[in-house]
């Protein structure tokens, strides 16, 4: 049994052998076939190389710089205008006072303005656009030219005015003023300032030394006022505004004091107007201004001078003090008048700021003296049209009555 096993062992070794041995020898001929070149039409074609499955990576990618973004240029601003010289002046009365307070703004220049028109801020949220409106004194001479507006303040507080000139289409500001609107109110001043028509002249630790014009609010250069000392207590105000100005405090080393202004509805007004007697010309004739009424016929001018005839449409008659004192006007030509400091004269100015040797509606001031007035009482009257501007003893004047 056991010879028979070996015998049949041996055979299939040799046949296990010569599988391998074939398989060896077909896989070896393959892989050469495979690398053997091909032949096509007698032309050896190169062998085709499978790559291996593990490929080359790809090439990082250079990163593409980012541009620098270009700078933009900014365009300079265009120069501002260079400002318009004017001499223009912004005034205003009153400057202060209670709630409902009429404020009548006005400026006065001696040659047409180079602005083609105005405009103004009332400081109160307000504001008007304006014309200067330009008149000859007589025909044919030099205009004046004035801007005229009133507003009313119905709050309490301070309030900057501003006046501004607008030349193609920009503006700048020309003038400004403060409007103060109170009842009652505490105004601080110092040596130099004025409080109503008192001049500060010296700040003692009791007293305060100063000039006061009594009689009249506006108060000119050429009236040299009365001296007087005022203790805590003294009121300087003007009884015939209707304001109460008395002194409250002094701070002797600050150099200060203090006023408790109260406004109150005034009796009269105060005197700024004409001599009763005054002769008033009228295409009828030449009457007493004391004596004109509403609705009689006036001589009057226009913007340009000329003379027209107008309707008197306010007329006005106020009590003055037994201090109460005139200017005694007296012109080239014989002309002469008795007029209040305070009256406005046609230029922007009042009677008492006239000096010996001014020019004035085609005459010269010869003098302008101050004297004492026994009437009870001053007159003015209003012409219609456009300048409020009539004849008193052949002298032209404004009105106080024109708004």
């Amino acid at each position: 049994m056991k010879n028979s096993q070996k015998g049949f062992i041996a055979p299939l070794l040799i046949a296990i052998i010569a599988l391998l041995a074939i398989g060896g020898g077909v896989y070896v001929y393959e892989n050469k076939k495979a690398e053997a070149p091909v032949v096509i039409n007698n032309v050896k074609t190169p062998p085709v190389i499978t790559p291996s499955s593990t490929s080359t990576p790809a090439p990082t990618p250079t990163p593409t710089p980012t541009p620098k973004p270009t700078p933009k240029l900014t365009p300079k601003p265009s120069p501002a205008p260079a400002p318009i010289p004017s001499g223009i002046k912004l005034g205003a009365r009153p400057i202060l006072g209670a709630p409902s307070l009429d404020v009548t703004f006005f400026a006065t220049s001696s040659d047409p303005s180079p602005f083609d028109n105005f405009s103004i801020d009332y400081g109160d949220g307000s504001h008007d656009s304006l014309q200067q409106q330009c008149f000859a004194l007589v025909a044919g001479a030099k205009s004046i030219c004035q801007i005229r507006t009133e507003h009313k303040y119905t709050s309490l507080g301070t309030f900057t005015a501003t006046l501004r000139g607008v030349k193609n289409g920009s503006s700048q500001i020309i003038d400004t003023i403060a409007i103060v609107v109170g009842n009652p109110l505490n105004v601080t001043k110092t040596v130099g300032e004025s409080e109503s028509s008192f001049l500060i002249q010296k700040i003692n630790s009791d007293s305060v030394e100063g000039t006061w014009w009594p009689s009249t609010p506006v108060i000119s250069e050429n009236d040299p006022g009365v001296p007087r000392t005022l203790h805590i207590g003294d009121d300087v105000g003007l009884t015939c505004a209707g304001v109460s100005d008395k002194l409250l405090s002094i701070d002797y080393s600050g150099q200060t004091i203090t006023f408790n202004k109260v406004f109150n509805h005034p009796a009269y007004g105060c005197p700024i107007c004409l001599a009763g007697n005054t002769l008033i010309e009228t295409p009828s004739g030449s009457f007493a201004v004391k004596d004109l009424q509403v609705g009689m016929s006036i001589w009057t001018t226009d913007k340009s001078g000329q003379r027209i005839s107008g309707i008197i449409t306010k007329t006005s008659k106020v009590p003055v003090p037994p201090t109460h004192q005139m200017v005694h006007l007296v012109l080239t030509g014989g002309l002469e008048l008795f007029a209040s400091p305070g009256h406005p004269t046609i230029d922007g100015r009042t009677v008492g700021d006239l000096v010996p040797g001014n020019p004035y509606d085609g005459a010269s001031v010869v003098s302008t003296d101050r004297v004492s007035y026994s009437e009870g009482a001053t007159y003015d009257i209003l012409p219609s049209g456009e300048t409020g501007f009539y004849w008193a003893n052949g002298v032209l004047l404004g009105s106080t009555l024109y708004h």
